[in-house]
């Protein structure tokens, strides 16, 4: 099997850097250490238009607790920004892979000095796999989650349980399949679902803006939940698009 290797993800490059060059050039130099080679040197990082739209909501709406679920390229981005405006905000960035904590440590990625590491706690309801960091802060606090984590962890599934669970697949051929386990066992999850937010909203009683990376089960739960609390979904936030809506005559 080829060697994977770390590439660059480019989807709105060019409206980062027209919107942002200075913070388009902080990434960009950082990537640069790493393009080309093996994935497992680095972060995997996020579309350009992840960081850009992290950027807008930052400068304009001015958090003052910031976690982020899952560290990476984004801890370094909003550690520089939240220095370079001398913002008031507090950034807690919670990270439950020990190699990935001494990364971004060693390539200095973490000016706040805001990663910790976290463990995990896992959890199967209604066929689905919950999971969450079990750092503690006070829930009360959080008013911005950029949730981004965490990534693959392990999970031990119950005799008789039946879960979607993540294998190692050839590369033309990844996917996820069902298993019925009839044995305790321990298995890679992908696709579970992060329960930190779900805390905060039944802590606040109130909806709380989130930023969220992927993670589609995750979303629709969070989706859901705030359709059974009529509360909007404009809290919750995927990148912007890339894609301007045509001019109305």
């Amino acid at each position: 099997m080829e060697d994977r290797k770390f590439i660059i993800k480019e989807q709105g490059e060019e409206i980062f850097y027209k919107e942002n060059l200075k913070y388009y050039n902080l990434i960009k130099k950082v990537y640069d250490r790493f393009d080309g080679k093996d994935y497992t040197k680095s972060s995997m990082g996020a579309e350009y238009i992840f960081y850009n739209t992290l950027i807008k909501f930052i400068l304009n709406n001015k958090p003052k607790f910031i976690l982020e679920l899952g560290s990476g390229y984004t801890t370094y981005l909003m550690g520089t920004l939240i220095q370079d405006y001398n913002l008031d905000t507090k950034l807690l960035s919670l990270e439950n892979d020990k190699k990935w904590y001494d990364w971004i440590k060693k390539e200095k990625l973490d000016p706040l000095d805001s990663v910790v590491m976290s463990d995990l706690e896992s959890w199967n309801k209604d066929g689905k796999v919950f999971v969450k960091y079990t750092y503690d802060y006070n829930l009360d606090e959080v008013d911005y989650i950029v949730l981004d984590g965490p990534g693959h962890f392990e999970h031990e599934f119950e005799v008789g349980e039946c879960q979607v669970v993540t294998k190692t697949w050839p590369k033309d051929n990844r996917e996820s399949h069902e298993l019925n386990i009839t044995e305790s066992h321990t298995h890679t999850v992908k696709r579970g679902i992060n329960y930190n937010y779900c805390e905060i909203l039944k802590k606040q009683n109130k909806p709380v803006q989130c930023l969220i990376d992927g993670r589609h089960d995750t979303r629709k739960f969070y989706e859901n939940m705030f359709t059974q609390n009529q509360w909007s979904k404009k809290y919750i936030r995927t990148q912007d698009s890339i894609f301007k809506a045509p001019e109305k005559n």
